[in-house]
């Protein structure tokens, strides 16, 4: 049974680790710490065991990437630490003994990351559908053919629980080029959430609110690389935030997504008040005397604010149009329906613009 699929009532926060350890197990924890004290959610890993099963030898990266491989006990205590920590757990896994691995071993993470790099690498997503979690697809660069392809691919492997996960490293990448619009499109053409991986500059005196604000479009959870060496001269250097920074995007997605939350069709208590009939809006009110006894024509009305709570609201005057009066009304008295005998067919919007001499 997979574990608990990923919150969507408030801001989610991963912290990245990537290769930023570059092969220290004790940078590693040092990672996880400054995860855990930014107040992330969880901390993410990339997971690569089999070195010839995600590279060719002759990749020029081959021979630096092998100095920073992990075995599988070391990653075992990491995520042992993690846990310790706190922190929810994301396993990217390169390679299929990877997957094989966090399988074998129960470490039944929240959500298990397919890079970008493989999201048509049938054969690793065979692997990643028998793993607990939430399949993250990392979906920057790929098309809609290629994810529609590793969608498909998961689901007829039973996998249910799937997001998408926009964003690209570019060391660093220009918000210029990130097209966030790109993930609203995702999430109604494929009708599945999605996350966004920022890697945008720290630099950047806009920094914060460039990480934070796909919170403002509904998406929730982020991914960011996070550092206890900001500045240092380390592998993904160039988007990793310390501990300080992390903690400001987290208070600005907060208050982002609460400014977006809540019924989009009805009010806020405030905004309430602010539309109330009487004190803000105009109240229909009686343009002159109303004897009773008459028959209610336009002429008969206004709209004038009150400074008291009216209970019939504006929209309602066609239906006084052609009503009787039960009593004398004065001169700008708010119109109550119960000083009214409505008429059995009110006059309707067509009585007010061919009667209106002002149109």
């Amino acid at each position: 049974m997979d574990p608990r699929p990923f919150p969507t009532d408030g801001p989610y926060c991963i912290g990245e680790t990537a290769f930023h350890h570059q092969g220290s197990e004790t940078d590693l924890h040092s990672i996880i710490e400054a995860v855990a004290e930014s107040g992330c959610h969880a901390v993410k890993f990339h997971l690569l065991l089999d070195l010839d099963d995600y590279m060719v030898k002759a990749h020029p990266a081959h021979a630096t990437i092998k100095q920073w491989l992990f075995d599988a006990d070391t990653w075992e205590k990491a995520i042992g630490f993690a846990r310790n920590k706190g922190l929810d757990v994301v396993l990217l896994c390169n390679d299929r003994l990877a997957a094989h691995t966090a399988l074998e071993r129960g470490w039944n993470a929240r959500g298990v990351e397919v890079h970008a790099t493989g999201i048509n690498d049938l054969l690793l997503l065979r692997a990643f559908a028998a793993l607990p979690g939430t399949v993250i697809l990392g979906v920057g660069g790929c098309t809609l053919n290629e994810i529609q392809v590793a969608v498909n691919a998961l689901r007829s492997m039973g996998k249910k629980e799937i997001m998408l996960m926009h964003g690209f490293q570019n060391y660093p990448t220009d918000p210029n080029e990130i097209r966030l619009s790109r993930m609203e499109r995702l999430r109604d053409l494929f009708r599945l959430p999605v996350g966004y991986a920022d890697h945008t500059a720290p630099e950047d005196e806009d920094h914060a609110p460039l990480a934070a604000c796909a919170a403002m479009m509904g998406v929730n959870v982020l991914e960011k690389h996070i550092t206890p060496w900001p500045g240092q001269q380390r592998i993904d250097h160039q988007a990793a935030i310390g501990v300080d920074k992390m903690q400001e995007v987290i208070r600005l997605m907060k208050r982002m997504w609460t400014m977006r939350s809540g019924d989009p069709l009805t009010f806020s208590p405030a905004e309430e008040r602010y539309g109330a009939t009487g004190p803000m809006k105009k109240a229909i009110v009686a343009s002159r005397v109303i004897p009773k006894g008459k028959v209610l024509s336009l002429e008969d009305l206004a709209y004038k604010r009150t400074g008291r709570t009216e209970r019939v609201s504006q929209d309602r005057l066609p239906m006084l149009l052609g009503a009787q009066a039960l009593r004398d009304i004065a001169p700008d008295e708010a119109i109550v329906l119960d000083a009214l005998a409505l008429a059995d067919t009110p006059a309707g919007m067509e009585h007010f613009f061919i009667n209106n001499k002002d149109r």
